[in-house]
């Protein structure tokens, strides 16, 4: 009969699929999810992401609403002062030729200090259209909702 015969072949066709989607790797967990602003709340982001797809065949969530507590950090980077610069690099300087703290807090190949710094912001601070970072400190992989420990703007288009 047909439909016996479209039974079928819709088994055989999901077996196809199972066996593609074998052949693809699968990220196990994800902590932290990037992408474009698309609605600001009282407390809450929701942004389309822009998560890279090691397996084109799992289906996560593109849209994401980031809710924000009182514990969730909001920062960028801005660029440090000329002062800050140098204020960085005497600290910098002051430990490495300290051999002694640098074994006692154990750093073998300390890091330069950077030209950027974190500044702190508010959720007001984040706009339609930037493109920002949540963590989550946590697997959120497939969840459309979930709590920020930190949200970094990486661009921000209200500027």
């Amino acid at each position: 009969s047909l439909v016996a015969s479209l039974q079928s072949e819709n088994a055989g066709l999901k077996s196809q699929i199972e066996s593609i989607k074998s052949k693809f790797p699968t990220s196990t967990q994800m902590s932290f999810i990037s992408g474009k602003v698309i609605k600001v709340e009282a407390d809450s982001v929701t942004i389309n992401s822009s998560a890279p797809m090691a397996n084109p065949l799992e289906d996560l969530p593109s849209i994401r609403t980031i809710a924000v507590n009182s514990g969730t950090r909001i920062i960028s980077h801005g660029k440090k002062t000329e002062q800050e610069m140098q204020q960085d690099l005497q600290r910098y300087n002051a430990m490495i030729s300290n051999q002694t703290l640098m074994e006692k807090i154990n750093i073998t190949n300390p890091q330069p200090p950077g030209s950027y710094k974190e500044v702190s912001l508010s959720l007001s601070s984040i706009k339609v259209g930037d493109l920002v970072v949540a963590e989550a400190g946590r697997d959120i992989k497939f969840e459309e909702k979930f709590i920020a420990q930190r949200i970094v703007i990486l661009q921000n288009n209200a500027g």
